[in-house]
């Protein structure tokens, strides 16, 4: 009856786009840069000789990681502003790491944190770029204040490029990643198995280990430690904060169409597909997937109106009752129109067995509405892709 699905690491939320601002220029202090990189074994041996000038005006773009982390405030809502406000400024986002909860160190009388880190690409200088990060800090309420402290964002430079910098207002590598699992933990999420590039060879070769950052955070517990040593890898959904290492959770399905081959025609009336939902909830599903177009093969392509036809009379009445309280509700859908309509009547996460492709626009809808997006693979064409989907097989 139900579809088990170990939750997979979920990226953050997609910052939403914004206006523009400008970016001045400061005077900056003399740098004092270390370019050697001695190679291990693992990463290819990387360096290249580099002037101050070239770090003063950058005619490329370099290849940044910035920690997030801060615990005032909406959490979330902090690190989505200053996501939009790095692009804003100069900073295209290309990976997000997962987003871990984490107990506060060094001053432990305090809210606990959040915890993440991105990877991008930048044409600022390494002090352009953090005068940038300290205007987005002040812009979200940042201000002077006890060190370790509260706070309700906090944006570190982790690594530019393969460059080292030592001024009196920036060290990179970030003199304390080698220390602290809440920031070695998303920046691993950002790594491949095995080097990529030279950029990412030589913050391996940072760390002075035989295998880089992987000893580094296999020292401090690895993998293991999420979930047990003061660090839980999270996802918001709702008003939730769901922790994915306690338990398997599992989904249930609820097909609202007339020809799914495992229960097609079954919940076309509202009162039979509530009831169905509630018998999910009752036998242990954490969260219910709906959905009201099938894709089995050779089906018929639904409209738009004629999908959200099928759906919202049954969503608004599983959205009131008391047993939808705390349970997490997907929308199985490839369209853009059905998604938006179906989170704002309190959907918290859009499934996709298209991955985007049959309806593009919905990258950009879940993207603005904020909430998780399950993208979904099929090979071929949509009408015989159930023959295909890796690890599902519900229509």
């Amino acid at each position: 009856m139900f579809k088990i699905k170990k939750a997979l690491k979920e990226m953050l939320p997609v910052a939403k786009s914004g206006f523009n601002f400008g970016v001045g220029r400061n005077p900056r202090p003399s740098l004092s840069i270390n370019s050697s990189v001695k190679p291990f074994n693992l990463f290819p041996s990387v360096g290249r000789p580099i002037s101050s000038a070239s770090i003063q005006a950058q005619s490329t773009d370099q290849e940044i990681v910035i920690a997030l982390g801060g615990n005032v405030g909406n959490r979330i809502q902090n690190f989505n502003e200053a996501l939009r406000l790095m692009k804003n400024y100069g900073v295209t986002v290309t990976r997000h790491g997962c987003l871990y909860e984490t107990e506060p160190t060094y001053v432990t009388d305090q809210p606990k944190f959040f915890n993440s880190a991105i990877r991008g690409t930048t044409k600022l200088n390494p002090h352009d770029l953090l005068t940038v990060l300290k205007q987005i800090e002040a812009e979200l309420g940042r201000t002077s204040g006890i060190r370790y402290g509260p706070r309700p964002i906090d944006l570190d430079i982790l690594f530019y490029g393969n460059l080292r910098v030592n001024s009196e207002n920036l060290t990179v590598p970030h003199e304390r990643i080698w220390e602290r699992p809440f920031v070695l933990a998303p920046l691993m999420d950002l790594l491949g198995s095995s080097g990529e590039n030279d950029t990412v060879a030589a913050w391996h070769s940072f760390a002075n280990c035989k295998n880089g950052l992987f000893d580094i955070w296999n020292k401090l517990g690895g993998e293991s430690s999420i979930g047990n040593e003061g660090i839980k890898r999270v996802l918001p959904l709702g008003d939730q904060l769901v922790d994915w290492s306690k338990k398997t959770h599992v989904m249930g399905i609820l097909n609202l169409t007339p020809d799914s081959f495992s229960d097609g025609g079954k919940f076309l009336e509202a009162r039979d597909a509530v009831s169905h939902f509630r018998s999910l909830i009752s036998e242990g599903a954490d969260m219910v997937d709906i959905g009201a177009q099938s894709t089995r093969p050779f089906a018929g392509r639904l409209t738009v109106d004629q999908e959200l036809d099928r759906l919202i009379p049954v969503l608004d009445e599983i959205i009131n009752i008391p047993e939808s309280k705390g349970i997490i509700l997907s929308v199985d859908t490839f369209y853009a129109d059905v998604a938006a309509e179906a989170v704002s009547r309190g959907v918290h996460v859009v499934n996709d067995v298209s991955g985007g492709t049959l309806d593009p626009q919905i990258l950009g809808v879940v993207a603005s509405l904020g909430v998780p997006f399950i993208t979904m693979h099929m090979r071929g064409q949509w009408r015989v892709q159930t023959y295909f989907k890796c690890g599902h097989t519900r229509k």
